[in-house]
């Protein structure tokens, strides 16, 4: 619990480009431009953004505690994340999903090769806080 609240992450989606006319109906592929801008506020860099990518996002051997994420003995396993997880060279991710049972006997693992998210570029920017902009004289 401890680890999880410093790894905590001030986000938010902001959605560029026409909506899609796509349905699950009728799919389409219009090569049209659009996505989502992910931003994220946080006191440090390395120790929330990068570690929860790196650690928990990208890891295939992430699991609800500390193992290998292979086992059954008190581990839940859970591998990559299934939606933004990026698997090293772009092979496969792996990632577990339990069907129904809370003590794990319906535990399968799923393997995709398909990113449903693809980063297409990234930045890091500092946004000073209001106090510290006062302190600089360029506040409101």
């Amino acid at each position: 619990e401890v680890g999880t609240q410093t790894r905590r992450l001030l986000r938010r989606g902001i959605p560029y480009g026409a909506a899609s006319p796509s349905t699950l109906q009728h799919p389409t592929h219009d090569d049209v431009d659009r996505g989502l801008h992910f931003l994220a506020y946080q006191t440090s860099i390395q120790g929330q953004f990068e570690f929860v990518t790196r650690n928990w996002v990208n890891n295939p051997d992430f699991s609800t505690q500390q193992g290998t994420g292979n086992e059954r003995d008190g581990v839940l396993p859970i591998g990559h994340d299934p939606v933004i997880g990026q698997a090293a060279g772009g092979g496969e991710r792996h990632f577990f999903a339990n069907f129904g049972a809370a003590d794990g006997d319906r535990l399968r693992r799923l393997t995709t090769t398909t990113n449903w998210v693809i980063p297409t570029g990234g930045g890091y920017f500092f946004a000073p806080s209001i106090q510290a902009l006062d302190m600089l004289g360029v506040g409101h």
